[in-house]
């Protein structure tokens, strides 16, 4: 799950996707650097393309925008940003 990639996306979105990779994104870039070590890839931009392609991103769109441009038109009006 990316619980924590969905937030922005929620009750307080600022109307913006969200993409998020690999959960174990840390671990595969301990994997990638041990495999570049090994002779296995040849470099970071080859491992970063290895990773693209077998994990696909997950893509979150903005929800309840309304509620936060609302939000928005009043701090303007209190802090006189119009």
């Amino acid at each position: 799950m990316h619980e924590l990639s969905r937030w922005p996306t929620g009750p307080c979105a600022c109307g913006r996707p969200v993409a998020a990779g690999p959960v174990d994104a840390s671990a595969l870039g301990n994997i990638m650097v041990q495999m570049i070590a090994g002779g296995q890839v040849k470099d970071t931009e080859q491992g970063r393309e290895l990773i693209r392609r077998t994990f696909p991103l997950a893509l979150y769109q903005s929800r309840e925008t309304d509620r936060w441009a609302e939000a928005y038109r009043l701090f303007q009006s209190i802090y006189q940003l119009d």
